[in-house]
């Protein structure tokens, strides 16, 4: 069998033989291959059907490879659609580069892997590392995937793989504490499909024409215990009493050795004639209240982290003769991320979607020599992180309140 990527070279000499000379051949693999100086592994999809992966994604497999580790301290983007970043001999997370059918597939910024195909739509992927100048780009390793296609026959799947923490116990940290069990929930479903294209009367595709049709679905929600520090009544009225000195800055003078000198605010108040009313709408627009005593960690809200991801695979493939064949694919992926923040005035949002189009032709010119052309069109599009404010009633008093500390200002 000939892997995903390899390159194989079989001299081959025939003589005639006797009718009772045998040929016998084993599997023993050679102790070198001299064709080329890469070298690397395939995961093949008997593996990826029956390996089981946490998150069921095939970057984890990667770690499967000799020479390979999966601890991250490089920046790197594409966590929140499953994928994580691997060192191959060595080198850094981001020095790797993935490809797709034999096409870019990178997130250029913090160059991490970019779509990310369901397990079941993968054929075989391969991880090679010293690669020839057909791979060149970066200093680690290529990770080659190719995607399935259809066969004369029908063939599918169907799956949903579940983690609830009703399935769960509760950890002992929370059992010393008592604290119930951490709400978590979870589900990956899918399915993939490919055939043959069949036309009833019109088109009779068995050995021509197949497709291939493959769709993911990602649900996740863990909730999180999250602490704030929020200005109290007392401090949001300007008073500092026992908490900290304030100094008038409109006293400010100098003594005769040269220091900075200032009276100290009576009380450690501010009055409220000097209270900046922009500042005001201001602590009220982003920190809310306390609903806990003291003066730290006076603030305890309970929220989710929501990753939801959409992956489908598209692909065609047409046989025009026995030297010449032709395939389409499109992997289409939506992925969105919202962590909560201690502050519930704040939302911080990712997504990271990518469309990865891809066409190939092939032609076997002669026993020697096959020509291949191939186009793709890769849009990653990443926004990094959003803080969004949740309701804009508050920003428009904001907005308000700056307008006339500013009005203020001019007349002063």
């Amino acid at each position: 069998m000939l892997e995903l990527g390899a390159t194989l070279d079989v001299p081959s000499r025939l003589e005639l033989g006797d009718v009772t000379e045998s040929i016998e051949v084993t599997a023993a693999a050679p102790l070198m291959q001299t064709q080329e100086a890469s070298v690397g592994g395939v995961v093949a999809g008997s593996q990826l059907d029956r390996m089981p992966v946490n998150g069921r994604n095939h970057t984890r497999l990667i770690v499967l490879m000799a020479g390979t580790s999966d601890i991250d301290r490089a920046q790197g983007r594409g966590a929140e659609s499953g994928t994580i970043k691997v060192s191959v001999n060595g080198q850094r997370t981001q020095d790797n580069n993935y490809t797709l059918d034999g096409m870019d597939n990178n997130f250029m910024h913090m160059n991490s892997p970019g779509g990310s195909p369901p397990m079941d739509a993968i054929q075989e992927f391969r991880v090679a590392t010293n690669n020839s100048a057909e791979y060149g780009r970066t200093a680690g390793a290529n990770v080659n995937i190719a995607i399935k296609s259809g066969t004369r026959d029908l063939h599918g799947t169907f799956y949903e793989y579940l983690r609830n923490d009703k399935l769960d116990a509760n950890p002992w940290f929370n059992n010393r504490d008592g604290i119930r069990k951490t709400p978590f929930k979870q589900n990956q479903y899918g399915l993939s499909l490919g055939g043959p294209v069949l036309l009833p009367t019109r088109y009779i595709g068995r050995d021509k024409t197949f497709w291939f049709v493959a769709w993911e679905d990602f649900r996740s929600r863990r909730a999180n215990t999250l602490r704030l520090t929020t200005p109290t009544a007392q401090l949001r009225a300007g008073n500092f009493a026992g908490v900290a000195r304030i100094y008038d800055p409109l006293t400010t003078r100098m003594s005769p050795t040269g220091a900075l000198l200032r009276q100290r605010f009576p009380g450690d108040a501010i009055p409220a004639s000097r209270l900046n009313p922009a500042m005001k709408a201001l602590v009220e627009l982003l920190m809310p209240a306390p609903n806990q005593p003291g003066p730290t960690n006076n603030f305890v809200r309970q929220e989710s982290t929501r990753n939801d991801r959409r992956h489908i695979v598209v692909r065609v493939d047409h046989v025009f003769s026995s030297r010449d064949n032709f395939f389409a694919r499109w992997l289409h992926q939506r992925v969105g991320q919202h962590t909560p923040n201690a502050n519930p005035n704040l939302e911080n949002f990712t997504r990271f979607d990518v469309d990865n189009i891809a066409a190939g032709w092939s032609h076997v010119v002669g026993p020697s020599a096959v020509v291949e052309v191939r186009y793709a069109y890769h849009h990653p599009w990443n926004p990094i992180e959003n803080n969004h404010l949740k309701s804009p009633k508050p920003q428009r008093a904001a907005g308000r309140a700056w307008d006339q500390a500013f009005r203020t200002f001019r007349k002063v």
